[in-house]
């Protein structure tokens, strides 16, 4: 009895023993659990951190390759559009060039034909005004030659007839004296009329060639005015022309200008917003 109450309490010992290593073990083993299964957790947090990091990543590699080949294309764009515009500036700038000259050549050319035309109208107007000149002369001379004539045949006829009255009428001297003094009145008047006559062509003949001289001066003059005005004209048409185009020019300089400005802007801040995210982003993680 004695044997199996210590044997009793051996196996009650044993059994307390036992127990106990079997909780020590037991905890051990729950410690090793919660260490392994921590270690894993943590693994697998940082597997997942790591994936969703590098998900990330190249959802900012995308969006950043997205937006610079947006910023690409829009350059590329408004690089397109400006060097069409350029173009089509520079080639409204050589056609509105080679028209000044088209036009500056065709007013040459209708100066020169102008002038020419002027030239022999003036040369034609002058040779008529001579013709007349000299019909107007030639006629007047005629006259002048008829009217000589005529004087001296008048003059021979009336002295004879004066030495043929008085010849004949010598006994009526006093009606014969009156007759005389009647003739010699009349031979007066036509010989003053002659020299008057005369005076008077020859003052028309001046007067005529003074005119011609001032007509001659006039259309000259007026011919250098209408010159010199279609010359200001031209050039003031080309110098207008010009300076449109420089002026032009600096507007679509300075909107280029302002274009690329804009561009660098908006991409700075593009890319400072971008950081900022990323930060936060990070600080969040």
């Amino acid at each position: 009895e004695k044997f199996i109450i210590d044997l009793a309490n051996v196996i009650l010992v044993q059994s307390v023993a036992r127990r106990f290593t079997t909780k020590e073990r037991a905890k051990q083993i729950r410690l090793l659990q919660n260490l392994a299964s921590t270690t894993i957790s943590s693994a697998w947090r940082g597997f997942v951190d790591r994936c969703n990091f590098a998900i990330m990543l190249s959802g900012f590699a995308l969006l950043q390759a997205t937006a610079r080949g947006c910023d690409a294309r829009k350059k590329v764009r408004r690089e397109t559009v400006a060097a069409t515009a350029i173009q089509r500036v520079y080639r409204g700038f050589m056609t509105y060039n080679s028209y000044i000259l088209d036009c500056a050549s065709i007013i040459l050319c209708q100066a020169g034909a102008r002038k020419w035309l002027a030239m022999k109208d003036a040369a034609r107007r002058r040779h008529e005004k001579r013709l007349e000149a000299v019909t107007v002369i030639q006629s007047a001379w005629r006259r002048f030659l008829a009217e000589s004539n005529f004087i001296i045949a008048l003059s021979g006829c009336v002295l004879l007839q004066c030495f043929v009255r008085r010849y004949i009428t010598s006994k009526q001297y006093k009606v014969q004296q009156r007759t005389r003094k009647n003739a010699a009145s009349r031979i007066q008047s036509a010989f003053r009329s002659r020299l008057y006559f005369n005076r008077y062509i020859d003052s028309l003949i001046d007067i005529i060639r003074c005119q011609s001289s001032v007509r001659k001066y006039l259309a000259m003059k007026k011919l250098s005015q209408l010159q010199r005005i279609k010359s200001e004209s031209a050039a003031t048409r080309i110098q207008a022309a010009f300076r449109g185009y420089t002026s032009h020019m600096d507007f679509v300089l300075t909107i280029c200008d302002v274009i690329i400005c804009q561009s660098v802007a908006r991409r700075w801040l593009a890319n400072r917003a971008l950081l900022f995210r990323l930060q936060d982003l990070q600080i969040k993680n």
